[in-house]
């Protein structure tokens, strides 16, 4: 399927999700729907480049996705950030994204992700290792505005303002919120005007309205980042890039996806492992399957595969 994209709309990355959108998702998805631009890997972790093997970066390698890649790493030593950077670049990938706001609490424990955000110093410190080590390499940034504060997200980029990386791209969220409460545009407004390397917009885009009220408020924004509105609806990079396109029967295309990704899911991993994935994904999916609250959490109870699939299928009639 083609869709004809508008080049004037920013385009549409699909925001990674740890355990899930991995290589199988990716490439399910992309035989079923349209639309995305580039994916952002789930974060990989870093090490020296003594450890380093192409088996820690099993989950993007071979390098084969029709769709663009860009695989995320998440770390805070400069020098194992900058070793595995130059390890991927020598297996041909260009672009590569930092991981700067995971705001899960075992993360930020260890001042990774999101609990990196109030050290700016170590933030930069690490840019620069990295650059001057691999100076072509075209790195980003994936933050929140902060972890407690949204001024930190300012301060880090004032002091990255000096350094030429392809994007940042900022969820307008707080670390300690996690996925809770309200985007705070005022304060992502701030970043995007100071920056003056290219920002992206996550947060919070889950449907055609609020893509085109980010597009109407930052007209030269290049990019935007989707996540749990791709997951709740696969079908959304194709309703915003062609507004008018026929999409068919939503819900057999979803479902259709559904069951193809958990074929794939059987034949690479144990019943228990399928089962735990396909009900993580079901979850999201269930608003644009229209799944009652009751019905969902029937499923979510069910601890058999075979079981588990059945009721799905049942759903479908």
């Amino acid at each position: 399927m083609c869709v004809k994209i508008n080049q004037l709309q920013p385009k549409i990355y699909f925001s990674p999700f740890h355990n899930l959108t991995h290589r199988l998702f990716r490439d399910t998805f992309c035989q079923h729907f349209s639309g995305i631009d580039a994916f952002i890997s789930p974060f990989m972790p870093v090490g020296e480049a003594v450890t380093l093997s192409t088996a820690r970066f099993k989950d993007i390698l071979p390098k084969s996705e029709k769709t663009p890649l860009i695989p995320q790493l998440i770390g805070c030593k400069s020098n194992e950030l900058a070793d595995s950077v130059h390890f991927l670049l020598q297996l041909g990938f260009e672009r590569i994204n930092w991981n700067l706001g995971c705001p899960m609490p075992q993360i930020i424990r260890k001042k990774r992700g999101a609990g990196l955000l109030p050290f700016p110093e170590l933030i930069e410190n690490a840019v620069n290792e990295i650059l001057t080590r691999s100076p072509n390499a075209r790195l980003s940034l994936k933050m929140r505005l902060g972890l407690q504060d949204a001024t930190e997200s300012l301060k880090i980029i004032e002091r990255l303002n000096q350094y030429p990386l392809d994007f940042i791209a900022i969820h307008a969220r707080l670390g300690v919120q996690r996925y809770e409460g309200s985007v705070d545009i005022e304060a992502f407004t701030n970043c995007f005007r100071i920056s003056k390397n290219t920002v992206f917009y996550n947060g919070d885009i889950n449907t055609v309205a609020d893509f085109e009220q980010i597009s109407t408020l930052f007209p030269t924004m290049k990019a935007v980042l989707l996540g749990r509105g791709l997951l709740k609806n696969p079908l959304l990079a194709e309703e915003i890039k062609q507004k008018n396109l026929q999409i068919g029967n939503k819900k057999v295309r979803i479902y259709n996806f559904f069951n193809d990704l958990a074929t794939q899911y059987q034949q690479k991993s144990t019943p228990t492992g399928c089962l735990n994935r396909l009900k993580e994904l079901i979850i999201y999916l269930s608003t644009s399957l229209e799944f009652s609250p009751q019905k969902l959490t029937n499923l979510l109870r069910i601890n058999s595969l075979e079981e588990f699939k059945r009721e799905i299928e049942n759903c479908k009639i």
